[in-house]
């Protein structure tokens, strides 16, 4: 199956098709203003801006309004991601500033399932501001929670463990992102200032290692796309325009490749999902 990465910048959205190193214009999305989470189905790409969702139909290049996400969940700085198919969300609970939350999306009805809770201690200042990878049965989750900041749930066992904590107590802006079944996290906000810091995680030994850091340009408080496929990991900086590189898993080096930026003008946050 071709691989799909779609690059959403407000009212635009952008496909690169690896098949072909070029980027194209899609359809306009909805709504404008800054995503705040995303996630892929067995069907379908999903779209989401504080709690409005949106489908997108690959055959007719169009956005499909969904349900909106429970009310319980606050508006900002949750995290969707996939598992089996099925999309979820994992943010913070609305009420209170300790819960976090997984609600499970059900296509065949549009509504939302929550699956789990869980205390996390303090969030800090913003909401949640996750991130999440998969990998086996279980979504590991990393947030700005001081030093206990790594949790897995494991949807087999219907159980949350916590983790080596990630090397910074405090972690905003992250993104965390697999390649060929390795698992990383790019970025960081230490409070104040964004940090190009890449490492990777490994299951097995419970442990991060420090990769090489990402070589372009940081603005704070900007988001970041990144999305990995084949053996590469993808990371770029919205508002500066030559401001994307590939990192290379197997040599650990990053190379400047063609933005997406450079094609169109850029004046509001980006964020960049991956659709296979």
């Amino acid at each position: 199956m071709k691989n799909l990465v779609f690059f959403l910048v407000c009212t635009f959205s952008i496909q690169f098709c690896f098949a072909q190193p070029a980027w194209e214009q899609l359809n306009n999305f909805p709504e404008a203003g800054q995503f705040t989470a995303s996630f892929t189905t067995i069907n379908a790409p999903y779209v989401i801006r504080d709690l409005s969702m949106y489908r997108y139909v690959r055959d007719t290049d169009t956005w499909e309004q969904k349900n909106n996400l429970p009310n319980e969940i606050a508006t900002t700085g949750h995290e969707g991601f996939e598992y089996n198919g099925i999309g979820y969300i994992f943010g913070k609970e609305l009420a209170g500033n300790h819960t976090g939350v997984i609600w499970e999306y059900n296509e065949s009805n549009d509504s939302w399932i929550q699956i789990t809770s869980h205390d996390f201690g303090d969030f800090g200042l913003y909401d949640l501001d996750a991130s999440v990878f998969v990998a086996g049965s279980k979504a590991y989750i990393l947030t700005p929670t001081g030093g206990n900041n790594f949790r897995s749930y494991d949807f087999v066992s219907q159980s949350w463990e916590l983790l080596e904590p990630y090397p910074h107590a405090v972690v905003y802006d992250t993104k965390a992102v697999s390649v060929n079944d390795r698992h990383y996290v790019i970025f960081v906000n230490l409070m104040p200032g964004m940090q190009p810091y890449l490492y990777e995680y490994d299951i097995p030994s419970n442990s991060w290692i420090r990769r090489a850091d990402y070589i372009g340009t940081l603005v704070d408080w900007f988001p970041t796309g990144v999305f990995g496929i084949d053996s590469f990991l993808y990371a770029g900086v919205n508002n500066l325009s030559p401001n994307f590189y590939r990192y290379d898993i197997s040599n650990d080096s990053w190379l400047q490749i063609e933005s997406p930026l450079s094609l169109i003008h850029i004046s509001e946050p980006t964020r960049l999902g991956m659709i296979s």
